[in-house]
Protein backbone atom coordinates (compact mmCIF):
# COMPACT_ATOMS: atom_id res chain seq x y z
CA UNK A 1 0.00 0.00 0.00
CA UNK A 2 1.60 3.43 -0.90
CA UNK A 3 2.26 5.75 1.82
CA UNK A 4 1.18 7.84 3.01
CA UNK A 5 -2.42 6.71 1.93
CA UNK A 6 -5.37 9.36 1.23
CA UNK A 7 -6.65 9.87 5.02
CA UNK A 8 -2.94 10.30 6.34
CA UNK A 9 -3.30 13.54 4.34
CA UNK A 10 -6.78 15.21 4.18
CA UNK A 11 -9.74 14.56 6.69
CA UNK A 12 -12.96 14.76 4.83
CA UNK A 13 -14.97 17.77 6.35
CA UNK A 14 -18.22 19.61 5.28
CA UNK A 15 -18.15 21.35 2.25
CA UNK A 16 -19.07 25.18 3.05
CA UNK A 17 -20.78 26.11 -0.31
CA UNK A 18 -23.08 23.25 -1.44
CA UNK A 19 -25.79 21.29 0.70
CA UNK A 20 -28.45 18.66 -0.76
CA UNK A 21 -32.16 19.82 0.25
CA UNK A 22 -35.73 18.38 -1.14
CA UNK A 23 -37.32 21.59 -0.80
CA UNK A 24 -39.80 22.41 -3.10
CA UNK A 25 -39.24 25.84 -4.13
CA UNK A 26 -41.56 28.48 -3.28
CA UNK A 27 -43.02 29.20 -6.60
CA UNK A 28 -44.20 25.50 -7.36
CA UNK A 29 -47.42 26.01 -4.63
CA UNK A 30 -50.40 26.68 -6.26
CA UNK A 31 -52.21 28.07 -3.17
CA UNK A 32 -51.35 31.98 -3.61
CA UNK A 33 -51.97 31.70 -7.55
CA UNK A 34 -55.91 30.32 -8.09
CA UNK A 35 -58.07 32.69 -5.58
CA UNK A 36 -57.04 36.22 -4.58
CA UNK A 37 -56.67 36.12 -0.49
CA UNK A 38 -59.40 38.26 1.01
CA UNK A 39 -57.23 40.77 4.40
CA UNK A 40 -59.57 40.20 7.06
CA UNK A 41 -59.28 41.75 10.54
CA UNK A 42 -61.15 39.16 12.42
CA UNK A 43 -60.33 35.44 12.89
CA UNK A 44 -64.03 34.55 11.92
CA UNK A 45 -67.02 36.68 10.44
CA UNK A 46 -70.23 37.08 7.70
CA UNK A 47 -70.16 38.21 4.10
CA UNK A 48 -73.18 39.30 2.30
CA UNK A 49 -74.52 36.94 -0.99
CA UNK A 50 -76.74 38.36 -3.74
CA UNK A 51 -79.43 35.86 -4.81
CA UNK A 52 -77.23 34.75 -8.16
CA UNK A 53 -81.07 34.31 -10.08
CA UNK A 54 -82.41 38.17 -9.84
CA UNK A 55 -79.67 40.52 -11.51
CA UNK A 56 -80.10 37.83 -14.14
CA UNK A 57 -84.10 37.88 -14.96
CA UNK A 58 -86.03 40.38 -17.46
CA UNK A 59 -88.13 42.25 -15.72
CA UNK A 60 -88.32 45.30 -17.13
CA UNK A 61 -91.78 46.58 -18.70
CA UNK A 62 -92.97 49.26 -21.51
CA UNK A 63 -94.14 52.55 -18.83
CA UNK A 64 -97.17 54.10 -20.26
CA UNK A 65 -97.56 57.64 -19.44
CA UNK A 66 -98.61 58.55 -16.01
CA UNK A 67 -98.05 55.21 -14.37
CA UNK A 68 -95.25 53.67 -12.26
CA UNK A 69 -92.28 51.62 -13.57
CA UNK A 70 -92.39 48.13 -12.71
CA UNK A 71 -89.89 47.03 -9.99
CA UNK A 72 -88.70 44.22 -7.99
CA UNK A 73 -85.62 43.45 -5.21
CA UNK A 74 -83.05 41.69 -4.71
CA UNK A 75 -82.39 39.00 -2.12
CA UNK A 76 -79.82 38.38 0.20
CA UNK A 77 -78.35 36.21 2.50
CA UNK A 78 -75.15 35.60 4.47
CA UNK A 79 -72.25 33.22 4.52
CA UNK A 80 -69.18 32.74 7.05
CA UNK A 81 -65.73 32.11 6.68
CA UNK A 82 -63.02 31.31 9.56
CA UNK A 83 -60.01 31.27 9.50
CA UNK A 84 -57.82 28.39 11.28
CA UNK A 85 -54.15 29.10 12.50
CA UNK A 86 -51.18 26.77 11.43
CA UNK A 87 -48.03 26.36 13.14
CA UNK A 88 -45.08 24.87 12.90
CA UNK A 89 -41.94 25.43 14.35
CA UNK A 90 -38.31 24.18 14.78
CA UNK A 91 -35.88 24.86 18.07
CA UNK A 92 -32.10 25.43 17.32
CA UNK A 93 -30.13 24.70 20.61
CA UNK A 94 -27.39 26.71 22.32
CA UNK A 95 -25.43 23.44 21.72
CA UNK A 96 -25.33 22.64 18.30
CA UNK A 97 -24.97 26.26 17.84
CA UNK A 98 -22.14 26.74 19.21
CA UNK A 99 -20.80 23.36 17.61
CA UNK A 100 -21.50 24.27 14.05
CA UNK A 101 -18.98 26.48 13.71
CA UNK A 102 -19.08 28.24 9.65
CA UNK A 103 -20.53 25.35 7.80
CA UNK A 104 -24.21 25.20 8.99
CA UNK A 105 -26.40 28.55 8.94
CA UNK A 106 -29.03 27.01 11.38
CA UNK A 107 -31.23 29.60 11.90
CA UNK A 108 -31.28 30.10 8.01
CA UNK A 109 -32.15 26.48 7.78
CA UNK A 110 -34.16 26.18 10.58
CA UNK A 111 -36.83 28.93 8.66
CA UNK A 112 -36.60 27.60 5.17
CA UNK A 113 -37.47 23.77 7.22
CA UNK A 114 -40.65 25.85 8.72
CA UNK A 115 -41.72 27.61 5.57
CA UNK A 116 -42.31 24.50 3.75
CA UNK A 117 -44.18 22.97 6.55
CA UNK A 118 -46.51 25.99 6.12
CA UNK A 119 -46.93 25.70 2.35
CA UNK A 120 -47.04 22.48 2.36
CA UNK A 121 -50.29 22.79 4.34
CA UNK A 122 -51.69 25.43 2.72
CA UNK A 123 -51.86 23.62 -0.34
CA UNK A 124 -52.99 20.53 0.98
CA UNK A 125 -55.99 22.49 2.55
CA UNK A 126 -56.41 23.87 -1.00
CA UNK A 127 -56.77 20.41 -2.57
CA UNK A 128 -58.47 19.43 0.50
CA UNK A 129 -61.31 21.91 0.09
CA UNK A 130 -61.60 22.73 -3.65
CA UNK A 131 -60.78 19.29 -5.09
CA UNK A 132 -63.37 17.80 -2.98
CA UNK A 133 -66.52 15.60 -5.02
CA UNK A 134 -69.74 17.05 -5.05
CA UNK A 135 -68.52 20.33 -3.61
CA UNK A 136 -68.87 22.28 -7.51
CA UNK A 137 -71.58 22.74 -9.50
CA UNK A 138 -70.21 20.09 -11.64
CA UNK A 139 -67.99 17.30 -11.19
CA UNK A 140 -67.05 15.24 -14.76
CA UNK A 141 -65.50 11.80 -13.86
CA UNK A 142 -63.22 10.75 -16.65
CA UNK A 143 -64.45 7.02 -18.84
CA UNK A 144 -67.84 7.69 -17.51
CA UNK A 145 -68.42 11.17 -18.56
CA UNK A 146 -65.63 11.99 -21.32
CA UNK A 147 -62.77 10.30 -22.96
CA UNK A 148 -59.24 10.34 -20.60
CA UNK A 149 -57.13 13.00 -22.51
CA UNK A 150 -54.52 10.23 -22.63
CA UNK A 151 -56.43 8.55 -25.32
CA UNK A 152 -55.52 9.82 -28.40
CA UNK A 153 -59.02 10.01 -29.63
CA UNK A 154 -60.43 12.12 -26.70
CA UNK A 155 -61.23 15.68 -27.61
CA UNK A 156 -59.58 17.95 -24.65
CA UNK A 157 -60.14 21.41 -27.09
CA UNK A 158 -63.55 20.71 -27.28
CA UNK A 159 -64.22 19.02 -23.81
CA UNK A 160 -63.14 22.17 -22.03
CA UNK A 161 -64.44 24.86 -24.45
CA UNK A 162 -67.87 23.23 -24.09
CA UNK A 163 -67.84 23.25 -20.45
CA UNK A 164 -67.38 26.67 -20.35
CA UNK A 165 -70.10 27.29 -22.43
CA UNK A 166 -72.48 25.68 -20.34
CA UNK A 167 -70.96 27.35 -17.49
CA UNK A 168 -71.81 31.15 -19.43
CA UNK A 169 -75.05 30.12 -20.16
CA UNK A 170 -75.87 29.03 -16.47
CA UNK A 171 -74.49 31.87 -14.58
CA UNK A 172 -73.59 34.96 -17.39
CA UNK A 173 -70.03 35.19 -16.46
CA UNK A 174 -67.56 33.41 -18.79
CA UNK A 175 -64.90 31.01 -16.92
CA UNK A 176 -61.50 32.52 -16.68
CA UNK A 177 -59.30 29.59 -14.96
CA UNK A 178 -58.09 26.20 -16.14
CA UNK A 179 -55.91 24.48 -13.06
CA UNK A 180 -54.71 21.14 -13.52
CA UNK A 181 -51.97 18.47 -12.04
CA UNK A 182 -48.46 18.14 -14.15
CA UNK A 183 -49.62 15.07 -15.36
CA UNK A 184 -52.65 16.51 -16.89
CA UNK A 185 -50.66 18.70 -18.71
CA UNK A 186 -48.17 16.74 -19.24
CA UNK A 187 -50.35 14.54 -21.45
CA UNK A 188 -52.81 17.66 -22.86
CA UNK A 189 -48.80 19.28 -24.37
CA UNK A 190 -48.29 15.96 -26.17
CA UNK A 191 -51.97 15.57 -27.09
CA UNK A 192 -52.44 15.62 -31.02
CA UNK A 193 -55.39 17.92 -30.51
CA UNK A 194 -52.92 20.64 -29.67
CA UNK A 195 -49.19 19.86 -31.19
CA UNK A 196 -51.39 19.37 -34.75
CA UNK A 197 -52.42 23.49 -34.26
CA UNK A 198 -49.43 24.42 -33.43
CA UNK A 199 -46.93 22.53 -35.53
CA UNK A 200 -46.77 24.32 -38.46
CA UNK A 201 -46.89 27.96 -36.80
CA UNK A 202 -44.43 27.06 -34.43
CA UNK A 203 -41.71 25.17 -33.14
CA UNK A 204 -41.94 25.62 -29.84
CA UNK A 205 -43.66 23.12 -27.43
CA UNK A 206 -47.23 23.31 -26.55
CA UNK A 207 -46.97 25.60 -23.57
CA UNK A 208 -49.30 26.95 -20.62
CA UNK A 209 -50.07 30.19 -22.59
CA UNK A 210 -50.64 28.35 -25.83
CA UNK A 211 -52.71 25.92 -24.15
CA UNK A 212 -55.35 28.62 -22.68
CA UNK A 213 -55.22 30.37 -25.67
CA UNK A 214 -56.74 27.23 -27.80
CA UNK A 215 -59.04 26.76 -24.99
CA UNK A 216 -60.12 30.03 -25.01
CA UNK A 217 -59.25 31.00 -21.05
CA UNK A 218 -56.93 33.28 -19.48
CA UNK A 219 -54.24 31.71 -17.94
CA UNK A 220 -53.84 28.26 -17.57
CA UNK A 221 -52.12 27.17 -13.90
CA UNK A 222 -50.06 23.56 -13.58
CA UNK A 223 -49.79 22.53 -10.10
CA UNK A 224 -46.26 20.48 -9.24
CA UNK A 225 -46.04 20.27 -5.81
CA UNK A 226 -45.82 17.02 -3.94
CA UNK A 227 -46.57 15.44 -0.29
CA UNK A 228 -44.65 12.28 1.46
CA UNK A 229 -46.40 10.08 3.68
CA UNK A 230 -43.48 7.65 5.59
CA UNK A 231 -39.68 7.94 5.68
CA UNK A 232 -37.15 5.90 4.51
CA UNK A 233 -38.67 2.18 2.72
CA UNK A 234 -42.04 3.28 3.75
CA UNK A 235 -42.27 6.35 2.16
CA UNK A 236 -44.26 7.25 -0.73
CA UNK A 237 -44.79 10.52 -2.68
CA UNK A 238 -47.57 11.81 -4.69
CA UNK A 239 -49.00 14.99 -6.58
CA UNK A 240 -50.99 17.01 -4.25
CA UNK A 241 -53.03 18.08 -7.32
CA UNK A 242 -53.75 14.33 -8.84
CA UNK A 243 -54.79 13.66 -11.87
CA UNK A 244 -57.42 16.29 -11.88
CA UNK A 245 -58.10 19.72 -13.23
CA UNK A 246 -60.56 22.92 -12.41
CA UNK A 247 -62.59 25.11 -14.80
CA UNK A 248 -63.27 28.05 -12.64
CA UNK A 249 -64.18 31.40 -12.55
CA UNK A 250 -61.53 33.47 -10.39
CA UNK A 251 -61.59 37.36 -9.59
CA UNK A 252 -58.36 39.11 -10.96
CA UNK A 253 -58.62 41.12 -7.48
CA UNK A 254 -61.46 40.54 -4.39
CA UNK A 255 -64.20 43.21 -4.00
CA UNK A 256 -67.95 43.81 -3.67
CA UNK A 257 -70.31 42.68 -5.62
CA UNK A 258 -67.54 40.52 -7.70
CA UNK A 259 -67.97 37.37 -7.54
CA UNK A 260 -65.38 34.39 -7.66
CA UNK A 261 -65.58 30.54 -7.31
CA UNK A 262 -63.53 30.85 -4.49
CA UNK A 263 -61.57 33.36 -2.11
CA UNK A 264 -58.91 33.07 0.37
CA UNK A 265 -59.93 34.73 3.75
CA UNK A 266 -56.56 35.64 5.16
CA UNK A 267 -56.49 36.51 8.86
CA UNK A 268 -54.08 39.77 9.64
CA UNK A 269 -53.02 38.39 12.67
CA UNK A 270 -50.48 36.31 10.70
CA UNK A 271 -49.38 38.39 7.53
CA UNK A 272 -52.15 38.52 4.75
CA UNK A 273 -51.34 35.82 2.70
CA UNK A 274 -48.39 35.00 3.89
CA UNK A 275 -46.31 32.56 5.97
CA UNK A 276 -45.05 34.38 9.46
CA UNK A 277 -42.35 33.93 10.55
CA UNK A 278 -41.31 34.49 14.58
CA UNK A 279 -37.78 33.93 16.72
CA UNK A 280 -37.72 33.84 20.19
CA UNK A 281 -35.18 32.58 23.09
CA UNK A 282 -36.55 29.92 25.02
CA UNK A 283 -34.36 30.25 28.54
CA UNK A 284 -35.78 27.52 30.33
CA UNK A 285 -34.44 24.75 27.32
CA UNK A 286 -31.80 27.44 26.10
CA UNK A 287 -32.83 27.07 22.46
CA UNK A 288 -34.21 29.87 20.10
CA UNK A 289 -37.55 28.61 18.48
CA UNK A 290 -38.29 29.48 15.28
CA UNK A 291 -41.55 29.50 14.30
CA UNK A 292 -43.93 29.79 11.32
CA UNK A 293 -47.59 30.77 11.02
CA UNK A 294 -50.31 31.21 9.01
CA UNK A 295 -53.99 32.02 9.60
CA UNK A 296 -56.50 31.15 6.48
CA UNK A 297 -59.37 30.10 5.32
CA UNK A 298 -60.08 28.57 1.77
CA UNK A 299 -63.55 29.09 1.10
CA UNK A 300 -65.67 28.33 -2.01
CA UNK A 301 -67.82 31.57 -2.43
CA UNK A 302 -69.41 30.27 -5.59
CA UNK A 303 -70.24 27.20 -6.52
CA UNK A 304 -71.82 27.27 -9.87
CA UNK A 305 -68.38 29.10 -11.29
CA UNK A 306 -66.65 26.08 -10.67
CA UNK A 307 -66.78 22.57 -12.70
CA UNK A 308 -64.31 19.56 -11.41
CA UNK A 309 -62.65 17.73 -13.88
CA UNK A 310 -61.24 14.27 -12.18
CA UNK A 311 -59.82 11.40 -13.18
CA UNK A 312 -58.79 13.21 -16.46
CA UNK A 313 -55.95 10.73 -17.41
CA UNK A 314 -54.38 7.70 -16.75
CA UNK A 315 -52.39 6.42 -13.75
Amino acid sequence: MARPNRSGVHIDGLLSNLSIAYMQAQDTFIFPKVFKPVPVDNQSDLYTVFDKDDFNLDEAQVRKDSTESAGSGYDLSDDNYKCEVFAFHKDVGDQIMANSGKTFNLMRDATEFVTRKILLKQEREWVNTYLASGVWGETLVGVADFDQISEETSAPIEMFSGEMVTMLEATGIEPNTLVMGYKVFNDLKNHPDFVDRVKYSSSDAVTEGIMAKLIGVDRILVAKSIVASGKGATKTTAFNFGRNALLCYAAPSPGLLTPSAGYTFSWNYAGVGNVAINKFYITEKKTTRVEAESAFDCKITASELGKLFTLVTEA
